[in-house]
């Protein structure tokens, strides 16, 4: 759940995801980026009326315009542009794709927790599902591949869909469905301990072994999910380094920071 919480939150603003193990991808946006299908536009907001400000553009993944004017490239500078366009583009199914296969893993994992309690088709089960389905739904929409994107410090579209609010959604919908299947759950587990002839050692043995297997076999998962959050993480940092190499070599953009990734190390998790 952890790393599909983390991954999802990737094109936020001052966002934390993991990168593995003992590292974090810190990823901090200061401006908006507006993407459609013609144009990528970048956006630094006034201080005063908060406003978004255009900075420049690229146009057809190509052409930088800044203040209406294109700006004439040697060869250099050309393939800086188009590859700075093109890196971003590749960012958002990426985005998509990770996202929905958290929310994948973490059905599946409630569903399998909760079925082996309550058994099939119950009622704490459908409710996490559909509230899970619900966020899945939603990120098919916002990331429609016709569709403008606008994500700035405040999250996608301008909206917090994807900051850290987002975690606090999920887990409030869970403790939602939980508490109001409590009674079923109670009774469940009641049932499981009459049903074990009153051997609770018995009974907590079975359910440590549950526990166990699904744990192994969520982990597994995890980890494909948590290899396609390092692989975003270090599409950001290329990123990253391609702005700063657009501003070096094109002496008419603004020195304005839009993008600031860095990688973290876990010095407890080392230690451990």
């Amino acid at each position: 759940m952890k790393t599909f919480l983390a991954s999802a939150l990737l094109l936020c603003s001052t966002t934390v995801f993991a990168y593995d193990h003992q590292n974090s991808c810190d990823v901090n946006l200061h401006g908006g980026v507006k993407i459609s299908q013609q144009e990528i536009t970048f956006f630094k907001e006034n201080v005063n009326s908060k406003a978004q400000v255009p900075l420049y553009k690229i146009v057809d993944d190509k052409n930088l315009m800044l203040n209406g004017q294109r700006i004439q490239l040697n060869s250099k500078q050309q393939q800086l542009v188009t590859n700075y366009a093109h890196s971003i583009r590749k960012m958002i199914p990426a985005v998509k794709q990770v996202a929905n296969e958290g929310v994948d893993l973490a059905i599946e994992g409630v569903s399998t927790a909760f079925n082996e309690l309550l058994g099939d088709n119950n009622e704490v089960t459908n409710d996490l599902v559909t509230e899970l389905t619900k966020v899945r739904t939603e990120i098919n929409k916002r990331f429609e591949q016709d569709k403008t994107l606008y994500i700035n410090e405040s999250g996608v579209d301008g909206e917090n869909f994807f900051d850290h609010e987002f975690e606090a959604n999920i887990e409030s919908s869970v403790e939602s469905a939980v508490k109001k299947s409590i009674g079923n759950l109670l009774v469940a587990v009641g049932q499981k301990m009459l049903f074990s002839g009153g051997d609770d050692d018995g009974f907590e043995q079975r359910m440590e072994q549950f526990g166990d297997k699904m744990a192994a076999k969520m982990e597994f998962k995890a980890t494909k999910l948590e290899k396609r959050a390092n692989a975003l993480c270090a599409s950001m940092v290329h990123i990253d380094q391609l702005e700063e190499q657009l501003k070096n070599n094109i002496k008419q953009l603004p020195k304005f920071n839009l993008l600031s990734v860095e990688l973290t190390t876990n010095a407890e998790e080392l230690a451990e």
